[in-house]
This record gives structure tokens, C-alpha cells and sequence, in this order.
């Protein structure tokens, strides 16, 4: 499917491990190019700290049943999240709103 899995290794793991072939690549793209492997990780991160705010906000479950209804499902909740960011940014910095 394409997907590069980012998964960071114990400090002691070694390359000469029984580990899969796909394992070695990535462990030895872990040893020789660390910076790219991480910011790959770091996006990672991002993502699921994402969905684990989603899920504290709004719950785990998606209500609908049709595929299209369950898309739309999630992108309100993403639109309802980044809203609810914006308001409670606004009144931590004190920002007032101003409506044209």
C-alpha cells in the first residue's frame, strides 16, 4: 500500500537483529538519517494527538451509517474543533471579535 511505518527503536537495539527486512530498512534509516526520521515521527505524533483531542471532545463513536454521511460526520467535528480552538484563544489573549 506504500505506507512507511515510524516507530522508534529501543536505545538498544542493533541492525543485526532477526527483524524483518522491512525492520533493517527502517532501523537503518533510523541510524543513518535520524533528522528525516523524525520529523516523519513528529508528524505522526501530531496526527494522533488530533484524533485523541477529537475523541475527548466529541467521543469515539461516529453516529452515522452511509460512508458520505460518516465523511461529513467527521468534518463538522474538525470544523466544530478548530472553532472551539479559535474561541478559546480569542479570550486567553483577550482578542474581541470584530464582525463586519
Amino acid at each position: 500500500m506504500g505506507v512507511e511505518t515510524f516507530i522508534p527503536f529501543k536505545p538498544n537495539s542493533i541492525g543485526a537483529g532477526h527483524g524483518s527486512s522491512a525492520w533493517r530498512k527502517a532501523f537503518y534509516l533510523f541510524q543513518a538519517n535520524w533528522e528525516t526520521f523524525d520529523r516523519n515521527y513528529h508528524q505522526r505524533s501530531i496526527a494522533e494527538s488530533m484524533s485523541s483531542a477529537l475523541k475527548r471532545k466529541f467521543g469515539e463513536n461516529i453516529r452515522s451509517r452511509n460512508t458520505v454521511a460518516k465523511v461529513n460526520e467527521v468534518w463538522c467535528e474538525l470544523i466544530a474543533y478548530n472553532l472551539t480552538v479559535v474561541v478559546h484563544e480569542m479570550h486567553e489573549n483577550g482578542i474581541a471579535p470584530v464582525f463586519v
